[in-house]
């Protein structure tokens, strides 16, 4: 009514939620968790007492999902006009309209400390990007940026030639002309020849440029995380030079912006394959192509885990937020040494590495052994997004890869009737002489016990794709929290093969010159516009999991399509929820849900919910 004359404190910040429960899956199916167990264990291939267990029988999982799904549809489709929070639960803002502005905070103010314009930089949650040494090991190239500005955004850490001699030495070794078939492509490279330069870039543009390297030599990579207390964490690793990564910093959620944005670039490029002048493709360069593929590929592995975990969460009555995380997401060369310099570049494969997976959980409905076996679960569900995302993006529709990670290797032990071990202090030694392992990995395994940790892992390599390894589970007993791991240190998963993979091998050394004939020919191109209705389902899950008001105002039938599929989901929920303890326990339920999360990638990916 007149001119402004008072400041109000408001804090927007403060909201309280409506946690909605959802459906009842267990009553709904008549689901027992320790039924389904024992027709899974049925010929009870478990010994707790030598902590070891063979023969997981995953057949019947295959058989419950298909009537689990049978009894949720006819369910759901009894209901009517069901809302999207009636059936999954979740969360929803309780709103509060006032007739005036509050004259104070809705909390009690216990203490005020120093009041700040803008947060200062001392307290910003940072990270710091290095890579590269001086004579005195000191790293050579070095950029901060706070952990705001990087949130959900494109970075991508890539190699180019050093000079323009190096330039023709790579193009040497492509053929002239029109490229018609894979075999046409190098499938090595000799790495002593050429020299590569490592570039950071923030959004395309660069940040950091480093020195010369030869191809194949590996390179120390290295990002900084400060939380606001001030807590420093280093993740360091080597990266072959010549490799392409996405660096994705995530925190709090995915933003559906982001998402949004993703799926545009990718459609656009797809769009430019199937419509645009040869021109317009040789305009593209490795930041279009490569970086937002990459990219795209973090922000469906970080939107999916977050779905699933905060659905895991309702199911224990807990809670889930997804912390200050980070990773890298891209292709990796192999390299063969001779005297142990690096001699030829060779195809390699998809390589995530999630370095950083950091939970804030609670169960505080049930009892305190809950909440690390809740960690456990949600660690297998990370893991198990390692090895389905890469499946997801670059397997032929129709077809399922055959990607790493720790708990699809774990698996496959298990079909190829290896046992799995849990070692710790009271019986590593014992368990450790029938481990027929890599050196590296019995180290590491052997220092992890000693320090009270304790690991799961199976008795000899396996073979899966072009890769050969182990995989192994290092996780504190008190928590649940791990790393799960596949041999070679990588916190992540492995692809090898498919020809879009052989194909980015090609592309990532080619001139530009060659890219519309190269891309062409392989029909690469389909898998942008395949990946960009990943993310559209990705973005959708997350509009299911906020309960938005778009989502609320959906009919029965949408409920019905979105739910079937997701539903499969809760038969590893559930199975690990009911009478099922400790870590050889916990991984079974692990693999069961894996398997459902593969039926996920193959019924609801690529089925109904794409078409819906």
């Amino acid at each position: 009514m007149r001119e402004a004359d008072t400041w109000l404190p408001l804090d927007p910040s403060f909201k309280q939620y409506e946690f909605l429960s959802g459906l009842d899956i267990a009553q709904i199916t008549e689901l027992d968790g320790e039924t389904v167990l024992d027709e899974i264990l049925h010929a009870r291939h478990l010994n707790d007492a030598a902590g070891w267990i063979e023969g997981l029988d995953l057949s019947k999982v295959y058989e419950l999902q298909e009537d689990t799904e049978k009894r949720i549809q006819e369910f759901v489709g009894a209901m009517g006009n069901a809302s999207v929070g009636s059936v999954f639960g979740g969360r929803k803002f309780i709103l509060r309209s006032q007739p005036i502005l509050p004259s104070g905070f809705p909390h009690r103010r216990a203490i005020e400390g120093v009041r700040f314009s803008e947060l200062p930089t001392s307290l910003q949650p940072r990270v710091r990007f290095e890579f590269g040494v001086d004579p005195l090991g000191v790293p050579a190239h070095t950029v901060s940026y706070a952990w705001s500005e990087l949130n959900n955004q494109k970075i991508t850490l890539s190699f180019r030639p050093a000079t323009e001699d190096d330039e023709i030495a790579l193009e040497a070794f492509f053929p002239e002309g029109d490229i018609s078939d894979l075999n046409q492509l190098p499938a090595e490279l000799p790495a002593y020849l050429i020299q590569v330069v490592p570039e950071l870039r923030f959004q395309g543009r660069l940040v950091i440029e480093g020195d010369a390297t030869p191809l194949g030599e590996e390179m120390g990579f290295s990002f900084i995380i400060k939380d606001s207390t001030n807590t420093e964490r280093t993740y360091s690793k080597n990266v072959v030079s010549g490799s392409y990564l996405a660096v994705g910093i995530f925190g709090g959620s995915v933003g559906l912006t982001h998402l949004e944005d993703a799926e545009r670039n990718l459609q656009s490029i797809y769009k430019t394959f199937s419509e645009g002048p040869n021109s317009a493709l040789s305009s593209l360069g490795h930041e279009e192509l490569l970086g937002d593929l990459f990219h795209s590929g973090l922000l469906s592995y970080f939107g999916q885990y977050g779905v699933l975990s905060q659905l895991a969460a309702a199911t224990r009555q807990g809670h889930f937020q997804m912390g200050q995380s980070a990773g890298t997401f891209g292709y990796v060369p192999a390299v063969t040494y001779l005297f142990g310099i690096p001699n030829r570049l060779v195809r390699g494969g998809a390589v995530m590495d999630l370095d950083r997976i950091v939970n804030i959980t609670s169960t505080d409905a049930l009892s305190g052994e809950s909440w690390p076996q809740f960690n456990f679960q949600l660690g297998g569900i990370a893991s198990s997004l390692e090895h389905v995302v890469p499946e997801q993006m670059f397997s032929p529709v129709g077809q399922f890869g055959d990607g790493v990670s720790a708990v699809s290797a774990l698996a496959k032990a298990l079909e190829n009737q290896q046992r799995i071990y849990h070692l710790h202090k009271n019986n590593y030694q014992e368990v450790l002489s029938k481990l027929y392992l890599d050196r590296a990995t019995r180290e590491e395994i052997r220092s992890a016990v000693l320090v009270g940790r304790e690991v799961l892992v199976h008795t000899a390599p396996i073979r899966m794709g072009g890769w050969r390894g182990e995989g192994y589970v290092i996780f504190d007993p008190a928590t649940g929290a791990g790393a799960w791991k596949i041999r070679g240190g990588a916190n992540g998963g492995f692809l090898g093969a498919g020809d879009q993979l052989a194909a980015i091998f090609g592309l990532l050394f080619s001139h530009k010159a060659l890219l519309a004939r190269l891309l062409g020919a392989t029909e690469f191109a389909s898998m942008f516009a395949t990946v960009a209705n990943k993310l559209t389902l990705v973005s959708f899950l997350l509009g299911i999991n906020e309960i938005s008001s778009k989502c609320q105002s959906r009919n029965s039938g949408w409920v019905v399509a979105s739910y079937t599929g997701m539903a499969v989901l809760f038969i590893g929920v559930v199975s690990v929820l009911t009478l099922v303890t400790g870590p050889i326990g916990g991984f079974v339920s692990g693999a069961v849900f894996g398997a459902a999360l593969g039926y996920l990638r193959g019924s609801l990916v690529d089925g109904a919910f794409c078409r819906g």
